[in-house]
């Protein structure tokens, strides 16, 4: 059987990335960087400059940063890292317990930085991941998949049901729920080895990905170019992610890690 990576979910990561409309600019960026500094204060976390290249949030394609290398803002424990770009910014976390505390530590954390940001330029877009992993009790020769992916998901692809040992399925498509934004629903499946205390066991690791992009030409239409607007187009994102999540995974397992309960 399968088993979840965690007793109450099967969450091994969440990420939620926001762009800006252009680099901040560099005494704007300081200026927010301050409010990021005091909002942190106390809470342990470590800053530094993270490598000088990334991949475009938007495009995918690998960027270089020579002028001015990302900061970085990380916990020892490693539960967080908050990653700044000049356009964008990063917030991850391998210590997911609901989205609740999650959503309302992200918020306290970046209010200033965003808020400062957001007074003279517009988000562009926002996206939310999540990771899900769940480990087979068995070996390759038995696993069934049957027992945790949906076999009528058009998410996947067809061929998983056949599959003996390792696999990867990536599925991608756009829709536009509003006239002036485009969503890019995404979902990766991964079938690995996964390392446990007993050595190596196959599991299966998902990625849930739901991005919404400004593409409108009047900025008014932007209803996440404010602090306020973005955190309750986020908190959108979070309700359509379980949804997604949901077309993926059979409903027996949706059920034990309780997705469509209030706060998940």
């Amino acid at each position: 059987m399968f088993e979840t990576l965690y007793p109450e979910h099967a969450i091994e990561r969440c990420t939620v990335s926001l762009s800006f409309d252009a680099p901040v600019p560099a005494k704007a960026r300081e200026k927010a960087l301050s409010a990021l500094r005091s909002d942190l204060q106390g809470a342990g976390f470590g800053e530094g400059k993270s490598m000088g290249f990334r991949f475009g949030n938007i495009s995918g394609q690998l960027k270089v940063e020579l002028d001015d290398a990302p900061v970085k803002f990380e916990l020892p424990s490693g539960g967080i890292e908050i990653v700044i770009f000049p356009d964008a910014l990063i917030y991850t976390t391998q210590k997911y317990v609901r989205w609740r505390p999650f959503f309302g530590q992200f918020r306290e954390s970046l209010s200033g930085y965003m808020k400062t940001v957001t007074e003279i330029l517009s988000m562009r877009a926002l996206r939310l991941e999540y990771v899900d992993r769940f480990i087979w009790t068995g070996s390759w020769d038995d696993i069934d998949y049957g027992s945790l992916l949906r076999a009528d998901s058009n998410l996947i692809a067809p061929l998983f049901t056949q599959a003996k040992k390792q696999w990867h399925s990536h599925a991608g498509l756009f829709e536009f729920p509003r006239s002036a934004e485009r969503r890019l629903m995404q979902v990766n499946v991964d079938a690995t080895d996964a390392l446990s205390q007993s050595g190596s066991q196959p599991s299966i690791g998902i990625l849930t990905l739901i991005q919404d992009e400004f593409i409108g030409a009047n900025n008014s239409e932007n209803r996440f170019k404010e602090f306020e607007g973005c955190m309750d187009a986020v908190e959108e994102l979070h309700v359509s992610s379980k949804d997604l999540f949901s077309r993926v995974i059979v409903a027996d397992m949706a059920a034990r890690i309780n997705l469509n309960s209030r706060g998940s």
